[in-house]
């Protein structure tokens, strides 16, 4: 369902359970059923008033991320369980990957242990968001997260072209 056709879906619910309220068999109604619904049309106005923001903010908060071609320095594997030795019982949940972004090294921790080996990712520059607020995952603090693109055959591939530290607008 497209953006406009919900918002007349919204709007159409609203002035029917106005209309509901209001109308002429409001006498048959209850009082707790009358404000039951005036607190329903109050929470659609409510969604309808954020819903129309959205586009708004979505494109004030994608211009706002830093988003640039970093160099995949080095690939560690996360294990299920970091004590224990790597088995079937014991998979890679993760990689570590070590990155330099033009000006500093960093860590980011990322679960497209399914879609790459290792070895595909050391030396690739590729695109990761920096200014993510940084968090830890798997006992590693996180500074970033990878860009990757979906290609028709619905394969993930790295995007590439451009040197390091070059960023995305």
């Amino acid at each position: 369902m497209k953006k406009q056709d919900l918002k007349i879906k919204i709007e159409h619910k609203i002035k029917d359970s106005e209309e509901f309220v209001n109308g002429e068999n409001k006498w048959a109604l209850s009082n707790l059923t009358i404000e039951y619904h005036r607190g329903i049309i109050e929470s659609l106005k409510q969604f309808l008033t954020e819903f129309n923001a959205i586009e708004v903010d979505l494109f004030e908060n994608m211009s706002s991320l830093d988003i640039r071609f970093c160099k995949i320095e080095s690939v560690e594997e996360i294990l299920k369980n970091p004590k224990k030795e790597k088995s079937s019982e014991n998979p890679v949940k993760a990689y570590k990957l070590n990155i330099f972004t033009g000006e500093e090294n960093r860590e980011v921790v990322t679960n497209i242990v399914d879609k790459f080996q290792p070895q595909d990712l050391v030396e690739k520059v590729t695109t990761f968001v920096l200014n993510l607020p940084a968090t830890e995952i798997r006992g590693v603090l996180s500074r970033g997260m990878i860009v990757i693109a979906s290609s028709k055959e619905g394969t993930l591939e790295l995007l590439s072209g451009c040197s390091v530290g070059a960023k995305l607008f």
